[in-house]
């Protein structure tokens, strides 16, 4: 680990909510993780691990106004979002590449002084080749 370079374990929750067509999935895991801090960048790391399913390499870059995430899986996505602004990325699978966007409606950042509890809410719309697929909400909690 170098001078510019900072790791520490976390207990991740993540909670996701996803309204398609009125029908709503919600979705709640935990895990443990790592927020690494590099240059002045930070990120959160770590594994999905869902029964049934290989297991995910998750990672969010936060920043101050704009978040990226990215899953490496058999799957691989990367979503970006930054508040009122839609990007567009590949959703790449082992049968094709999807051309996928998000629409961030929201990005909340807080973190409790007194706790240490960080807590990242992000709201967003996913659309495939122009068609809104659904609306979508991240919630990311974590402490060191």
């Amino acid at each position: 680990m170098t001078e510019n370079e900072k790791t520490k374990k976390v207990q991740v929750e993540i909670s996701t909510e996803i309204n398609q067509d009125g029908n709503v999935e919600r979705h709640h895991f935990e895990e443990n993780g790592q927020l690494v801090t590099i240059n002045g960048n930070r990120y959160l790391r770590y594994v999905e691990h869902v029964t049934g399913q290989p297991d995910v390499p998750v990672t969010y870059r936060i920043g101050k106004d704009s978040i990226r995430l990215t899953r490496a899986g058999d799957n691989h996505l990367e979503l970006h979002f930054k508040p009122n602004e839609t990007i567009e990325d590949l959703y790449r699978t082992p049968y094709g590449n999807l051309k996928i966007g998000a629409h961030t409606t929201s990005i909340k950042q807080s973190k409790d002084a007194q706790t240490g509890l960080e807590i990242i809410e992000i709201n967003y719309e996913l659309y495939t080749n122009g068609q809104k697929v659904g609306d979508y909400r991240v919630k990311l909690q974590f402490k060191c």
